[in-house]
């Protein structure tokens, strides 16, 4: 896609913050799947990317990563990219983990909410894709 050879092309110049607007929803979705293998391309090159929808937020974090958020609001998914993603760990949540494998077979963190004003994830290993709805 144009998306890939731009963000491959500024990887070589060095970039390494990449924000995505305007590639999700619309009336073909396969470009929104598209961008957030993009975005794992970006984060296997140590790159940090999001991407931004109509309500939402979304980034692909590999590990080890430590997220955090700060008053957080809305819903908070999290999806293994990767077979399986171990060292999973929530804590601030409405549903907390501690060090879990998550696999991409089975959707156990969709529709979680921030708890805490502060709420961290945590990975040891493998590729997560993380979704806030604001």
């Amino acid at each position: 896609t144009a998306s890939f050879y731009a963000a491959k092309e500024a990887l070589g110049m060095g970039y390494r913050d990449f924000y995505l607007c305007g590639c999700t929803g619309g009336e073909r979705p396969e470009h929104t799947f598209a961008n957030i293998s993009l975005m794992l391309y970006l984060a296997h090159h140590g790159a940090k990317c999001v991407m931004e929808g109509e309500r939402e937020l979304y980034r692909v974090i590999s590990g080890p990563c430590k997220l955090e958020f700060f008053d957080g609001q809305g819903y908070f998914s999290a999806f293994s990219l990767s077979e399986s993603t171990e060292g999973v760990t929530m804590h601030g949540f409405e549903y907390e983990t501690r060090s879990i494998t998550m696999r991409s077979d089975v959707p156990l963190g969709v529709s979680n909410s921030f708890k805490n004003e502060i709420c961290t994830l945590e990975i040891s290993k493998g590729d997560l894709l993380v979704i806030w709805e604001k």
